[in-house]
């Protein structure tokens, strides 16, 4: 499930919840995305609303705002394999546009991540095709109404397995978190500065770094702290058991 504040200049005033429910083919794994709205004391408005109307699968959703309402980025297998889709609504939940693939057609695309940042929704994903050649990340961008500004290109060109994206929208750049095993079987976190149409501001830095034994570090999460600083919320099991770790990100000025 994810949550986000409908409305940032006002904080805790209104959120929207997105998940994937089995509510329809209880059994069948026929999961669609469903939405809620709900107030700063968690009170339902209105009730959950279906998102989704795709007998293949609709799963791992993903939620943005910005002014003019939410958007929805999610992966389904509607088209013979599984993409990434991406679909607006009003802030009231009421469908703006049609479903809209976004991943190319011959990727296996998995692990939506969307952000609305300055004046476009950006999108990552990672192929996760057993055929892929490089099983990178990869970034898309639409304009307020979901039409394409950006196609889809290749983010990550290491050799590789680079997965989990998360994504940091800074207004004229994007920050990109990622997990990625080019060090050998243990992923580590790695990031890189992106501008809005995806292109690369700064060479790729590791964030964590893997060790012998089982200290894979995945799923990063971003917020920009109070002092310019970005926090790094992930998954790890260096001390041998699933846990969840903290870093941080600052900006330093090279001498």
């Amino acid at each position: 499930a994810r949550l986000i504040d409908l409305d940032p200049t006002h904080p805790a005033s209104q959120f929207v919840l997105v998940w994937q429910d089995e509510r329809d083919s209880v059994g069948e794994g026929g999961y669609e995305i469903y939405a809620q709205r709900v107030d700063a004391e968690g009170r339902l408005i209105q009730p959950n609303q279906r998102l989704t109307r795709e007998p293949s699968n609709s799963e791992a959703p993903s939620v943005a705002v910005h002014d003019g309402g939410v958007a929805v980025a999610w992966m389904d297998g509607r088209s013979g394999r599984r993409a990434v889709w991406f679909a607006s609504f009003t802030r009231g939940l009421t469908r703006v546009t049609v479903d809209r693939q976004v991943s190319p057609v011959n990727q296996s695309a998995v692990a939506p991540q969307l952000v609305w940042n300055r004046d476009r929704w950006m999108l990552a994903w990672y192929d996760d095709d057993e055929a892929s050649p490089d099983h990178e990340l990869w970034g898309a961008t639409r304009d307020a109404s979901g039409n394409p500004l950006v196609a889809p290109r290749r983010l990550t060109m290491d050799a590789g397995f680079s997965r989990y994206p998360s994504l940091l929208p800074l207004g004229d750049r994007v920050l990109v978190a990622w997990a990625d095993d080019r060090d050998g079987a243990q992923y580590s976190l790695w990031a890189r500065v992106f501008n809005t149409d995806f292109s690369p501001l700064s060479a790729e830095s590791r964030v964590t770094r893997t060790a012998m034994g089982p200290t894979a570090s995945v799923y990063p999460s971003l917020v920009r702290g109070p002092e310019g600083d970005v926090g790094v919320l992930f998954r790890d099991q260096r001390e041998g058991r699933i846990q969840a770790w903290f870093t941080r990100l600052r900006c330093a000025i090279p001498r």
